[in-house]
């Protein structure tokens, strides 16, 4: 079901499964979709928007676990993907679960300081994989990652992150989330710049001291994480 069906001229076949408590799927184009529990009309979706694919789901009142179907219909060329009937109920219509064959994530929607990517680490359970770094996972654009839509589990995000920002409003008694080797140079660093006016000597001096000082740093790890879980169902 997650091929990519076309209509044309003539409608298709109804998608059916016996027992469905939920339902999912994809539309594109301009199309009306009805959905049947035990041959009764229950849901009637009258998809309007045009050029992309859009998601609908919800759960269904089916007590007696009757024969569910999904009707495609409509005058136009339209197409529909991702077609699923669970035989699960959901808390809600917002948690039932997606047919997709992968998943996204942003980054910059998921952590506010998000700067480039480090390391994902993947944990499948415990019988499965453990704690291991991974590559199966692809990327959109600097900051969407995008994973399998069939792994379940749990991935680990290491990422390196922007530092705090500092602006006119900044309290002056903000700790500063900065490493004692970085904040001991902030001071060589300030005074190259306040003398720059008044004794030009005694700033290169400062600035001088600052770059050897910086040049000695050991790189640390400046990342942060985030992780997130995936259960399909499937």
């Amino acid at each position: 079901m997650l091929n990519i069906y076309q209509h044309e001229n003539t409608d298709s076949q109804p998608f059916t499964a016996k027992g469905a408590k939920s339902y999912y799927f994809e539309v594109d184009n301009p199309a009306t979709v009805e959905i049947y529990v035990g041959g009764a009309l229950t849901v009637t979706i009258n998809h309007t928007d045009e050029g992309k694919f859009t998601a609908y789901k919800g759960n269904l009142t089916n007590p007696t676990d009757a024969e569910v179907s999904i009707y495609f219909k409509g005058d136009y060329p339209y197409q529909y993907t991702g077609i699923a009937l669970w035989g699960v109920t959901f808390a809600s219509d917002d948690d039932v679960w997606e047919y997709v064959s992968e998943q996204r994530y942003d980054m910059r929607t998921l952590v506010s300081d998000f700067h480039r990517l480090k390391d994902i680490v993947y944990q499948g359970g415990f019988n499965e994989t453990r704690y291991e770094k991974t590559a199966n996972y692809y990327k959109e654009g600097d900051s969407i990652i995008v994973l399998g839509g069939f792994n379940r589990g749990k991935w680990i995000v290491f990422y390196y992150a922007y530092p705090q920002q500092i602006t006119k409003d900044t309290a002056n008694d903000t700790e500063l989330s900065l490493d004692p080797e970085v904040a001991v140079l902030l001071p060589l660093y300030m005074a190259s710049q306040l003398f720059k006016e008044d004794d030009i000597g005694m700033a290169t001096q400062w600035r001088n001291e600052f770059e050897v000082a910086r040049a000695t740093l050991m790189p640390s790890d400046s990342s942060g994480t985030v992780e997130f879980s995936f259960d399909g169902g499937w």
